[in-house]
């Protein structure tokens, strides 16, 4: 018999008649926040490029940054059309696309407390049934996702125009639920039935997951996206790895678009209630 580990911590052992084990390194487990936790507000947040931390809620969206906090409503911001949003996504420094639970979209500026809506110059938004998220592709255009569908929105001209690969993608599914661009430029987007990988306008179907019903996507401090699924989690990027409960992950749905980094490169889930899921990459699986 003989044995030796490798470079990750692992021991193989070879024997004479019964072929090779191996035991895995000991790894830490996640933490399960089960709670009221800081953590799983900001990973139901949107996170700018500007450091702010947004929350969409029932009575308004709060901004907070540097210690403070702002919020915003009908009563600051009279041109808003309801105080109930539902995302948020920043364009620029002081433009934000910004939607409310009846899918009225518009342009937010919150430095001048003012809202510009789209819906009454794009009369095509109304066929789409639930605006659920965006993303954005470059300074012109914005991917917007839906329950029935995907478009680009041209934020110069405010006009529509069709989404590259939709017609692949809706083979599986038209109901979309998160969508990343990553550090290569290229997007992640996650559907009722699938997560695809668009680069140079060709849709590939990730078909390795333990799940395909995508709830949420997020990037590692390597660069590496994490998809959030309705059965656990999975590290998709640069290959698959499929987490579940023998990692310590609760085989449970995950929220839709509720994940994020933390500045220490924590990766955090949010699953339901006051529950999540947080762990880093490294040191822990």
């Amino acid at each position: 018999t003989r044995a030796t580990c490798d470079g990750k911590g692992g021991l193989w052992v070879g024997t004479r008649a019964n072929g090779i084990w191996y035991c895995p390194p000991m790894r830490g487990k996640p933490q399960i926040i089960t709670t009221a936790n800081p953590l799983i507000e900001q990973a139901r947040s949107t996170h700018d490029g500007s450091g702010r931390i947004w929350m969409c809620k029932p009575d308004g969206l709060t901004c907070e940054y540097e210690g403070q906090t702002s919020h915003y409503d009908r009563n600051n911001v009279p041109s808003l059309p309801h105080n109930r949003t539902t995302f948020i996504t920043q364009l620029s420094e002081q433009r934000y696309l910004l939607c409310d639970s009846l899918c009225l979209l518009g342009y937010f500026m919150p430095e001048k407390m003012d809202f510009h809506l789209l819906n009454t110059s794009i009369p095509s938004l109304a066929k789409y049934r639930h605006i659920a998220g965006a993303c954005v592709i470059d300074g012109k255009w914005t991917a917007v996702y839906t329950q029935n569908g995907i478009f680009l929105l041209d934020t110069e001209a405010d006009t529509l125009a069709t989404f590259p690969t939709a017609r692949e993608i809706e083979q599986y599914s038209s109901k979309y639920n998160c969508m990343l661009r990553d550090n290569n430029g290229v997007l992640w987007i996650g559907t009722q039935n699938g997560l695809f990988r668009i680069a140079d306008d060709k849709a590939e179907r990730i078909t390795d997951l333990n799940n395909h019903c995508i709830r949420s996507l997020v990037m590692d401090a390597d660069g590496d996206v994490w998809a959030g699924t309705s059965c656990g989690i999975s590290r998709v990027s640069p290959t698959v790895v499929n987490l579940g409960k023998s990692d310590g992950i609760p085989p449970v749905t995950m929220m839709d678009r509720a994940a994020c980094m933390t500045d220490d490169s924590l990766l955090v889930f949010a699953f339901g209630g006051s529950e999540a899921v947080a762990f880093r990459p490294k040191d822990n699986l």
